[in-house]
């Protein structure tokens, strides 16, 4: 493939006619001012695999036509604002797997766009109001950043139009209920390994449309069933509690989950009788355990048990899961980690 500098862009054959184009692998590749503005007919446009020289100038795409733009693991540091401006058709858009640390305001404008996907980059922070002008916007992708907090309705000027939102693999310690606010419509929610070792009351009544919940691989050690309201919540049928740091479940966690129907519960140091607690609640309740093949089957202790008590007591014992935690990282699985989707 012929290296394509910024300089080259405009020239290459037919791209007025152009309506689906693709830059892969040019080390030296140049997104300047109105670059693509002979592409008149352009409707997908990937830019992927590139050395782009740190930036992407104001009005890089000023005007295009284009319904998907995507610009992929090109080592893009920052972003100029109006990069992203006046882009009447476009509905996804894709800035993932590069060195991005900031999302400033001003950089996405009057872009109708539905789909966000900024993942794996380096984000620590989000200015306010960095994200205002999406205002069709339902799905938002932040997952593999280093993010520590994050209020969506401060970033947002409709958060209650956003309907899946990836939070995964972030820095984040905490859930407040701050942080979920006015997000009425959201139908997915990933939090999956962030070090959380927090939720606060309530966090999660913000979100009563919520249909998949996922607090995977966490440092959680207790969840209380008030993080939940007790009413509302007649959509979450699918949730995600396994690989954290759980011991027990407090006796109202269940209150007004009664659509749930499959979770996710290995990996944790399960007291034995509290686990038993547990599974005989999802028994009478017709909630499906999912994805501990690896564990029923002997390759992994399923809980751990101080030979002492034979009922559930909610104490956390550090000494105990410290041992099933030392276990695990001793006897590591030899095959990929299960990848459990409900």
């Amino acid at each position: 493939m012929s290296v394509i500098s910024n300089a080259t862009i405009s020239k290459i054959p037919g791209i007025s006619e152009t309506r689906h184009l693709e830059i892969k692998f040019s080390p030296n590749l140049e997104v300047r001012s109105n670059s693509f503005k002979s592409a008149t007919k352009i409707r997908t446009l990937i830019i992927s695999h590139n050395r782009i020289i740190n930036k992407i100038y104001r009005n890089s795409f000023q005007d295009l036509p284009v319904h998907s733009l995507k610009l992929t693991n090109n080592s893009i540091s920052s972003i100029f604002p109006r990069a992203f401006s006046n882009l009447s058709l476009l509905e996804a858009l894709q800035v993932d797997y590069n060195n991005l640390q900031e999302i400033p305001t001003g950089v996405f404008v009057n872009l109708p766009v539905k789909s966000l996907k900024l993942s794996h980059n380096k984000i620590f922070t989000i200015k306010n109001a960095a994200l205002e002008d999406l205002s069709n916007l339902n799905k938002l992708m932040l997952d593999h950043n280093n993010l520590e907090t994050i209020f969506l309705h401060k970033i947002l000027k409709y958060p209650q139009r956003l309907e899946i939102l990836w939070l995964h693999n972030n820095s984040l310690t905490a859930v407040s209920n701050y942080m979920l606010l006015k997000m009425n419509n959201l139908k997915i929610l990933n939090l999956g390994f962030n070090p959380l070792t927090s939720i606060e009351p309530n966090s999660f009544s913000q979100t009563p449309k919520l249909n998949y919940l996922v607090l995977t691989n966490t440092h959680l050690k207790e969840i209380d069933g008030n993080v939940f309201p007790r009413t509302g919540m007649d959509y979450l049928e699918n949730m995600y509690l396994d690989n954290s740091k759980l011991m027990y479940l407090k006796s109202n966690f269940f209150v007004g989950l009664g659509s749930l129907r499959k979770v996710t519960l290995v990996g944790n140091p399960w007291l034995c009788p509290c686990l038993t607690a547990v599974e005989r609640i999802l028994a009478e309740n017709n909630v499906r355990e999912m994805c501990a093949e690896a564990y029923t089957n002997g390759s992994r202790p399923i809980c751990v048990n101080d030979q002492v008590n034979n009922e559930c007591k909610p104490i956390y014992n550090e000494a105990l899961s410290e041992k099933y935690e030392r276990y695990k990282t001793e006897h590591p699985f030899y095959t990929p980690t299960i990848n459990c989707i409900l």
